[in-house]
């Protein structure tokens, strides 16, 4: 399957309201690959705000499974894709349709584009 070029999402970006402004979406090692929304703007030691970025930083492709939505890949963990299941998000490998399914997402505008 032929994709475009995926560009790199990181909290600032333009288009990439996902989170409140300073928070990040971090990828959890220590709990499962589960998705934790982390407050960055405030940290001042700079290899903890290193792995923070690091661990929360995406690359924004086109959906496999629904070529009209979107699907995040970690790049420090490239075979994992953010993906929603059981009311929460995790970043897991995806293989199986159903997998690929809930590691899809549409873009849209914010609820308040005021605030970003």
């Amino acid at each position: 399957m032929d994709r475009p070029q995926p560009e790199l999402w990181r909290k600032g970006n333009a288009g990439t309201a996902v989170a409140p402004p300073g928070f990040c979406l971090l990828i959890a090692t220590f709990d499962n690959f589960r998705i934790h929304s982390k407050f960055f703007t405030g940290i001042t030691d700079p290899q903890v705000k290193a792995q923070v970025i690091e661990e929360s930083t995406y690359v924004l492709e086109q959906a496999e499974i629904d070529p009209n939505q979107a699907s995040f890949r970690s790049v420090k963990f490239p075979d994992r894709l953010i993906r929603h299941r059981n009311f929460e998000l995790f970043a897991e490998p995806v293989v199986a349709p159903d997998e690929l399914q809930s590691a899809c997402f549409r873009i849209d505008q914010p609820l308040h584009p005021a605030d970003f």
